[in-house]
C-alpha cells in the first residue's frame, strides 16, 4: 500500500475544499517520515526492515545504547583465531591469555571453605560444592586415580563445618600403592547408592583402605568398597582399622555404617574395630543395611583357626577391663562367606554387642577351607589368655538366618552373657570334632547362655553345650529349639561340663528333634566324678531319634550330677535306647523321671534303660507299642529307687523287661536301703494261688525294710 494517496481533481479545479483535502493529507504523510536533518519528528513506531541491505557509515558506539558495528565486536572479543578444539572439555569455558584463546575452568561458584583452609586443602574446580569428590580432582571414570581427591574431600569432612564426601558417580579407583587414607573424627561419606558409587583398590600392595586412629563420629553409607583381594599380615588388606591406643584421652564414640557393600577383601578382618587402650572404652557402633560378599582367594590361610577371614570384629583390651568395645548393632545385612569364615566376631572387652536379622550364607563352605578351621559364621571368644581383660559378655545373636556353614553356624567360648535367640541355621557339614566344637549352635563354657526359639536344620550337630565346672554362674537354659534332619550319627543336643566340680544348672525347656538318620542321639549329657551338673532338667520335648536321650558317666561309682528331672514328654522311633541312663547318679543324687511315653520304635536294646544308677523316681511312664524286635521296653539292673505309674500298652509280654544278672528294679525284690514310705512297682506280676484267697504282688514298699503290697482277688 502507498504511504500517500490522492485523488485526481477531474471537475471543480477551483474548488478550495478539495485542494485543502489534498494538503492535510500531503502534511499527514510528510509527519510519517523520519527526517535526514534529525527534524522532529525523528523517531521509529515500528521495525525498520534493510530488506538484507547494509547499513552504511555508521559511526563508532559511545553509549550502551548505542549500535555496534563488526569492528567494534571483533575487537572487543579479540577473536584472532578459530575457537579451540571442543573435544574432551566438556563443561570449560574460553579463556585468553591476550593473543590466545583456550579452555579454562568454569568461574568460582563455591569460594574456598574455613573447612577447607583449616584441612590445607586447595579446591581444583571450584564450580562444585564443598565435598564434592569432583571439587578436588576426583574423577569417576573407573580408571583415574583418586586417592589424593578422596584424601583432600575427607580431610575437609572432618573439620569443624566441614561437608560430608559427595559426587560419587562413577566408579573411583584407589590405588593400592598411594594407601591408606588416614581419616579424621567427623569424617563422612556419603554415596549416591551402591549400584551408583563405587570405589575399586587397583594394584597389588596388601594396604588397609581407611585408618583412623584414636578418632571418632565417623560415618559411611550409599557406596561400594571393592579391594585387591591383597593381605600378608593380620593388620593388612582392610576396609576400615580403627583403633584406640593408650595415647586417646577420651571416649570413642559412634561408628557408622548404612548402606555401604564390601567384597574381596583378603584381610583377616573387613571392619576391624580395635581398642588397645587400658583407660577408656569405643562406644556405639552400627553397621546396619551392608552387603559383603567373598571372592574366590579372600581366604588369607584357610586351615589355620588363628586366621579368621572375618567380616566385622570388636576387638577390646587383652588387658585391662577398662578397653571396652561396647553398644554395638549389627542388623538389617546380607553376606556372602563362601571363601571366609566369619561374619561377626565378638573379643574380649566386648559387652552389649547385638546381631540381628542378618541373612548370611555359605560361610566357609569352599574347599579352600578346611575343616576344624574354625568356619563360624557368628562367634564371640575371650582371647586374652588369662590377661586381665574383660571377657565378651552381654552378646546377643538374634533373628539371623545362617544358610550354609562350615564349622558352625554360632559360636563361643569362655564369655560371660550370651544369647542365641530365634535364628534359623541350615547345612552346617563339618564333623572334625578335633580342636573345637561343631553344629548349628556351640558353646564351650559361658556364665549365663539362653539358647531359645532357634530352627536348625540339616546339620551334623545341633546344639552342643559345655558349662564351666566349679562356677556357681554358670547355666544354661535351651528353650523352644527345633532340631531337624540330624546327619547320621551326629546328635542333636549334647551338655557337658569342662573343668572340675559342678556347673550350676541346665534347663532344656521345649525340644523337639526329628532326626531319623541312622544312629543319631537326641539328647546325650556327659558326668563324671570330676564334673556335672548341680541341677538338670529336660521339660517338654518331643524326640524322634535312634537314641532319645543319654546321660552317661565314666564313673559308676561318683557320678557328680545333683538334682535331675526329665519330664513331660515323648521318646518316638527308638531304635537303640529310648532313655539311657548308665552310672548317671548316686544316692545322694536325686532324679525324676516322669510323665514320659515311648513309641513307635523297636527299641534296640531298651526303651526306658536305667543301669547302675541310683536314687531314682521313675513314675507315670508309658510305653507303647513293641510287639517284635529284640529291644525291651523297661531294663534297671542295680538301678535304685521309686517307681509307680508305669503301663504297657500294646507290648507282648516278651518285650517288657529284661532280666539281668543282678537285682533288677521293678522286677525283683529290692535290696537297697531306702527311705520309709518309698515304693517300686513290679513290672512282672504273676498271679499266686493261696489256700484261702489269690493274689498278685503289686510292688514293695520300704518302712524299716522292703515289704510286699499285695492285690487280693476271689479264688474261682
Amino acid at each position: 500500500m502507498p504511504k500517500l494517496s490522492l485523488s485526481d481533481i477531474t471537475s471543480g479545479y477551483n474548488s478550495s475544499q478539495r485542494i485543502n483535502a489534498a494538503f492535510a493529507a500531503l502534511e499527514a504523510a510528510m509527519e510519517n517520515t523520519v527526517s535526514r536533518d534529525g527534524s522532529s519528528p525523528n523517531t521509529m513506531s515500528a521495525y525498520l526492515d534493510m530488506n538484507s541491505n547494509r547499513i552504511l557509515n555508521v559511526g563508532a558506539p559511545s553509549q550502551a545504547s548505542d549500535a555496534a558495528r563488526w569492528v567494534d565486536v571483533t575487537d572487543a572479543l579479540a577473536i584472532s583465531t578459530a575457537l579451540p578444539a571442543q573435544t574432551g572439555n566438556s563443561g570449560k569455558y574460553i579463556t585468553t591469555d591476550g593473543s590466545s584463546l583456550g579452555w579454562g575452568n568454569p568461574p568460582i561458584r563455591y569460594a574456598q571453605t574455613s573447612a577447607e583452609s583449616a584441612a590445607s586443602v586447595t579446591p581444583t574446580d571450584y564450580s562444585y560444592p564443598p565435598g564434592d569428590i569432583r571439587r578436588y580432582g576426583g574423577v569417576g571414570d573407573g580408571s583415574t586415580d583418586n586417592v589424593t581427591a578422596l584424601t583432600s574431600a575427607c580431610a575437609q569432612s572432618s573439620q569443624t563445618g566441614g561437608a560430608p564426601v559427595t559426587g560419587l558417580y562413577g566408579t573411583f579407583n584407589l590405588a593400592s600403592a598411594s594407601l591408606p587414607i588416614s581419616i579424621s573424627s567427623g569424617c563422612r561419606i556419603y554415596g549416591e547408592g551402591i549400584g551408583t558409587s563405587q570405589f575399586t583398590v587397583t594394584g597389588s600392595s596388601p594396604n588397609t583402605v581407611f585408618t583412623a586412629v584414636n578418632k571418632q563420629k565417623l560415618e559411611f553409607r550409599d557406596f561400594t568398597l571393592r579391594g585387591n583381594s591383597q593381605a600378608t599380615t593380620s593388620v593388612n588388606g582392610l576396609a576400615f582399622y580403627f583403633q584406640q591406643t593408650g595415647a586417646a584421652s577420651s571416649v570413642g564414640r559412634s561408628y557408622r555404617f548404612r548402606n555401604v557393600r564390601l567384597e574381596n577383601f583378603k584381610g583377616d578382618y573387613w571392619i576391624n574395630f580395635e581398642n588397645t587402650s587400658t583407660t577408656y572404652a569405643m562406644r556405639d557402633f552400627r553397621v546396619r543395611y551392608c552387603e559383603f560378599s567373598t571372592e574366590s582367594g579372600n581366604a588369607r590361610n584357610g586351615a589355620s583357626t588363628s586366621v579368621p577371614s572375618c567380616m566385622i570384629a570388636f576387638y577390646g583390651s587383652t588387658t585391662s577391663t577398662n578397653g571396652l568395645i561396647a553398644d554395638a548393632r549389627v542388623h538389617g545385612c546380607t553376606a556372602d562367606g563362601t571363601y571366609g569364615k566369619t561374619f561377626v566376631v565378638a573379643w574380649q572387652g566386648s559387652t552389649r554387642i547385638k546381631v540381628d536379622h542378618n541373612i548370611l550364607k555359605n560361610f566357609g563352605t569352599d574347599a579352600s577351607i578346611s575343616n576344624d578351621s574354625a568356619a563360624y559364621a557368628l562367634f564371640a571368644y575371650d582371647n586374652s589368655s588369662g590377661a586381665g581383660g574383660a571377657a565378651p559378655d552381654m552378646i546377643e545373636f538374634s533373628d539371623n538366618t545362617i544358610d550354609g556353614v562350615k564349622s558352625c553356624g554360632i559360636f563361643w567360648a569362655g564369655v560371660g552373657r550370651i544369647a542365641a535367640k530365634n535364628n534359623f541355621i541350615r547345612g552346617q557339614t563339618d564333623t572334625v570334632d578335633g580342636i573345637i566344637p561343631k553344629g548349628g549352635i556351640a558353646g564351650n563354657q559361658a556364665g549365663r547362655a539362653v539358647v531359645s526359639g532357634n530352627r536348625i536344620d540339616d546339620c551334623v550337630y545341633g546344639i552342643e553345650i559345655v558349662l564351666t565346672a566349679g562356677s556357681t554362674a554358670s547355666k544354661a537354659i535351651l528353650h523352644d529349639n527345633w532340631i531337624t534332619n540330624v546327619t547320621a550319627s551326629g546328635f542333636g543336643v549334647k551338655a557337658q561340663v569342662s573343668g572340675s566340680g559342678q556347673a550350676r544348672s541346665l534347663v532344656i525347656d521345649g525340644l523337639y528333634i526329628d532326626a531319623t538318620a541312622a544312629s543319631v542321639t537326641g539328647l546325650r549329657v556327659e558326668s563324671n566324678s570330676t564334673f556335672g551338673f548341680k541341677n538338670l532338667a529336660i521339660k517338654n520335648f518331643s524326640i524322634n531319634s535312634s537314641t532319645g536321650i543319654i546321660l552317661y558317666s565314666s564313673n559308676a561309682t561318683v557320678p557328680n550330677m545333683g538334682t535331675t528331672v526329665i519330664r513331660n514328654g515323648e521318646i518316638i522311633g527308638a531304635d537303640n535306647y529310648g532313655i539311657q541312663w548308665t552310672n548317671a547318679s548316686n544316692a545322694a543324687s536325686r532324679t525324676i523321671i516322669e510323665n514320659v511315653s515311648f513309641h513307635d520304635g523297636v527299641a534296640g536294646v531298651a526303651y526306658l534303660y536305667l543301669n547302675s544308677s541310683k536314687g531314682l523316681t521313675v513314675r507315670n511312664i508309658t510305653f507303647h507299642d513293641m510287639t517284635s524286635g529284640a529291644g525291651y521296653c523297661w531294663y534297671g539292673n542295680l538301678a535304685e529307687g521309686r517307681v509307680e505309674g508305669i503301663r504297657f500298652v500294646n507290648v507282648a509280654s516278651a518285650r517288657k523287661y529284661f532280666t539281668d544278672t543282678g537285682v533288677d528294679l521293678g522286677i525283683d525284690t529290692p535290696a537297697f536301703t531306702a527311705v520309709s514310705g518309698d515304693f517300686v512297682q513290679n513290672l512282672a506280676p504273676v498271679d499266686v494261688t493261696g489256700a484261702t484267697w489269690d493274689y498278685q504282688i503289686l510292688g514293695w514298699q520300704y518302712t524299716t525294710s522292703w515289704r510286699a503290697v499285695y492285690a487280693p482277688y476271689q479264688d474261682a
